[in-house]
């Protein structure tokens, strides 16, 4: 565990391959093990990560079909669902203790498990969740209990029929983990609900100083992979909520040296995507549309990730693909970088940046919808819109200014309707009101367009002037040196 923690995988392998000689027990062997999953996942070795956890599982007496079909995950979140009805949260945190041996070190494995397959979303997944919420039931509450309810609550989020019940189990979990007192569980459940549940149903903003909390916390107490997921995802929201990009590139950069140094792989894979992202907003780099600089080049990324077949950082290099070359302009290449990222959504486990995907592409689908005459980017554009309504219902403070954009450009684009110079106006207002610098900074970007195509130069001369001062404010001077050259004025 020592030698995981500082990086010395090669001395960590020869300790594992002693224990695993020597040992005179199975029960001698675990937390041998839990470590080797742990380094395995880090180094992006997840087939064999997963194959060692379904190994130790087997000899603990849980047993998972190696190809699971969508009837058997089906059945499984029904069984749960029925389980579960009735039952309050107050039922559920007055559950004894569980106190079966092979089971609690069954949780500890499932709960290693969960993390690996988020990064691919394997369709083994939900069954994990599923196994560690029946055996809380069964046999009491574990230590990981409060990560079954988090990651099934996650999972729910998913669904709009159920983001009401998937609140319900977030608390739960919060409440859980205070009742277990184990610091460790602790880093685990805020990471999944800071980082993929809260920005469905909470402010965007108030999950960044948890997912802060997570990390000192996972370092503080060894949960290295954990803490280093939560520092990725503290750096990801702080950007997507418009934090100043030169302190999110400090952020970043620290982060990454010591990912390196522990050989945090995946993390710092996900992380150095962003960290190139933000590098060619501020300027630093030779091709603002191209994710290739200081941080990563992004050709050889792509091959090796693909390679691997994690679906995380090709997502996420399509995305911000896709968002530079909306914001540069080059709606033809936005729109390819799109549809990559769409084909590989479904292998990803839902953050913000699904609910930014969804944004940008509608927002692209709507530009190249003023210049060619292809019904399909209404249809893109339409759908974009009729998923921000979900969302927004549920977390306005999140979306409801996206929604109202794509709700304007929609005005302005295919209905050609009066209504679009309120929606702006609106959009304006919501993202100011929400605190999102950058959504706020497209938002007079794209009014001021507008402006100028109903022949009002002047509103239109002040929109792109108060842009401009938003995208500098940001720190995204690149984009706003872009728009300054590209203005009519």
């Amino acid at each position: 565990e020592t030698c995981y923690c500082n990086g010395f995988i090669e001395k960590m392998n020869q300790v594992l391959d002693a224990i695993f000689t020597f040992a005179r027990s199975f029960d001698d062997k675990c937390q041998a093990y839990f470590t080797q999953v742990h380094a395995l996942s880090a180094q992006m070795k997840i087939n064999e990560a997963i194959k060692v956890g379904l190994f130790v599982l087997e000899n603990l007496g849980e047993y998972f079909p190696k190809t699971p079909d969508q009837t058997a995950i089906a059945a499984e979140f029904s069984k749960i669902k029925q389980d579960l009805e009735g039952m309050s949260a107050i039922d559920i945190l007055e559950l004894h203790m569980a106190e079966d041996k092979q089971k609690i070190s069954a949780m500890h494995m499932l709960s290693k498990l969960l993390l690996i397959c988020t990064s691919r979303r394997l369709k083994i997944l939900p069954l994990f969740i599923c196994r560690m919420v029946q055996l809380s039931l069964k046999y009491g509450l574990f230590g990981e209990s409060a990560l079954g309810f988090a990651t099934f609550a996650w999972f729910m989020v998913a669904s709009p029929n159920s983001i009401k019940h998937a609140y319900l189990y977030r608390q739960v979990a919060l409440r859980l983990v205070e009742k277990v007192k184990l610091k460790q569980h602790k880093v685990h459940v805020y990471l999944a609900v800071y980082a993929g549940i809260n920005c469905w149903m909470e402010r965007l903003q108030s999950s960044i100083e948890p997912l802060e909390y997570a990390y000192r916390l996972g370092m503080s107490c060894g949960e290295i992979q954990y803490a280093y997921i939560s520092a990725l995802q503290h750096c990801v929201v702080s950007y997507q909520c418009g934090v100043k990009l030169e302190m999110v590139e400090r952020l970043m950069k620290m982060y990454s040296g010591e990912m390196v140094e522990c050989k945090q792989c995946l993390s710092q894979s996900i992380l150095q995507v962003w960290h190139q992202t933000v590098l060619n907003l501020m300027g630093l780099s030779d091709d603002p549309l191209k994710l290739s600089g200081d941080a990563m080049d992004q050709e050889p990324f792509l091959n090796d990730s693909l390679e691997c077949k994690v679906g995380s950082p090709p997502f996420v290099v399509y995305h911000n693909c896709s968002l530079l070359a909306y914001l540069f302009g080059e709606y033809e290449l936005a729109a390819k970088m799109a549809a990559k990222g769409e084909a590989l959504v479904s292998k990803v486990q839902s953050f913000y940046a699904d609910g930014n995907h969804t944004f940008v592409q509608g927002l692209i689908s709507l530009a190249l919808g003023r210049s060619t005459d292809q019904t399909n980017f209404q249809t893109i554009a339409k759908q974009s819109i009729d998923q921000m309504e979900i969302w927004s219902e549920y977390a306005p403070w999140n979306f409801q200014h996206k929604l109202l954009l794509l709700q304007a450009e929609y005005a302005f684009v295919f209905v050609k309707s009066d209504d679009a110079a309120v929606l702006y106006d609106k959009a304006i207002d919501k993202a100011a009101e929400n605190g999102i610098t950058q959504d706020l900074a497209i938002a007079y970007e794209r009014a001021g367009l507008f402006n100028f195509a109903q022949g009002n130069a002047s509103k239109a001369s002040q929109l792109y002037g108060q842009a401009h001062d938003v995208y500098l404010q940001w720190g995204a001077r690149c984009k706003a040196d872009n728009l300054r050259l590209r203005s009519p004025f």
